[in-house]
């Protein structure tokens, strides 16, 4: 069985859950943010690919279970209040079920007085 060190979960929807953050391990690039479970916190561990919790459909979730892009763990930190982790990941293609690398592909941008999402080349 795994055991988890202190970490400070919310109670949120009936669940205990902690915000994740993602980031591709070399570049350090934010790739997504989420949440997690325990129990999606020890399948990740045990399996060193990302689980997570979805809020929408109350239920864990290997990420990339149906694109078949998985996040392969490379390290998972903390911040100091024990309340937030940061999962460097290593993966081989597009992560973002919009086909992009990442979740983040848009900037807010000012247009003709109005601020637009704008899409990010990449």
């Amino acid at each position: 069985m795994t055991t988890l060190p202190e970490l400070a979960f919310y109670q949120g929807l009936n669940q205990d859950l902690i915000p994740v953050a993602i980031q591709h391990w070399k570049s350090l690039e934010v790739l997504m943010l989420g949440t997690m479970s325990k129990e999606s916190l020890i399948l990740t561990l045990e399996n060193n690919i990302v689980y997570l919790f979805a809020l929408s459909r109350q239920e864990i979730w290997l990420k990339g279970e149906k694109s078949g892009v998985h996040l392969k763990v490379k390290e998972i930190r903390v911040n100091c209040n024990n309340s937030n982790l940061l999962i460097l990941v290593d993966y081989e293609s597009n992560i973002c079920h919009t086909g992009s690398r990442s979740c983040f592909y848009r900037r807010l941008v000012k247009r003709d007085e109005q601020w637009v999402w704008d899409e990010i080349e990449e």
